[in-house]
């Protein structure tokens, strides 16, 4: 077999470059005439998985309208705008040819609110903002006088306090469901009101993931005996203190 000459092989790498020069000029020209076609244009925007976030905040955060071009819209940017939203936790973002957009989210769910700047932030089970208000959610544990961070939706919460014990423990989790609200004026004596309306004498923040789940037994005590409950105190001695109302 007869070996090519050096001005053959250069023949043939010049006809080779030539060949993925034109390929690429022939990609662009297509590619430029499909995003002036009317065809791919957005006409129909789809979203699912949204029970709290309104289909105007997504469409508005996401920045695309019905006119766009398919191919000049990228998943990973949208996606990106999208988790600016602090309740959007999953998103799953699908082109739909010839003028679809799907949008899918899963969203988180809020747990409780903390009182902090003259408005209302709303955080789930992971310490995560939800929002910031300026009226109370409601139907949520409502924390009040608590120093945190200002941070922004979709942040966790950062907080130097055994304070963040009530996230992330699914059994603390549900007995702070039963709470109303936190007040820490007196951090030595954190004072809860339970849905009952019934006071709690709490104390320190000190092992606060022990004390809530010791505070969850009782409660459930309650529940299941029927007690009439005055109040509860924590802060006074190695044993919590039941005061029952008979009156």
């Amino acid at each position: 077999m007869n070996k090519l000459t050096r001005v053959e092989r250069k023949r043939r790498r010049k006809r080779f470059f030539r060949r993925i020069f034109l390929l690429f000029i022939v990609i662009v020209i297509i590619y430029n005439a499909i995003i002036r076609i009317d065809l791919f244009n957005v006409g129909k925007i789809e979203i699912s998985g949204n029970n709290i976030t309104t289909e105007a905040q997504i469409i508005e955060k996401a920045d695309i309208k019905k006119g766009d071009n398919l191919f000049r819209i990228n998943r990973f940017t949208l996606a990106d705008r999208l988790r600016e939203i602090g309740y959007i936790e999953e998103i799953d973002i699908d082109k739909v040819f010839p003028s679809t957009i799907r949008i899918k989210i899963d969203e988180r769910i809020p747990y409780v609110e903390v009182i902090f700047n003259e408005k209302y932030y709303v955080f789930d089970i992971n310490g995560i903002l939800l929002e910031k208000r300026t009226e109370p959610l409601g139907e949520l544990t409502l924390i009040s006088n608590l120093k945190i961070q200002d941070i922004k939706e979709g942040q966790k919460l950062d907080i130097n306090s055994e304070f963040i014990d009530i996230f992330n423990d699914e059994k603390v989790i549900e007995v702070v469901s039963k709470i109303k609200s936190f007040d820490f004026t007196d951090e030595n004596n954190i004072k809860i009101i339970l849905d009952e309306d019934i006071p709690v004498e709490f104390g320190s923040l000190y092992n606060i993931k022990y004390k809530l789940l010791e505070l969850g037994e009782i409660i459930n005590d309650i529940e299941k005996k029927n007690i009439p409950t005055k109040m509860i105190i924590m802060n006074k001695g190695e044993y919590p203190i039941l005061v029952r109302d008979d009156e």
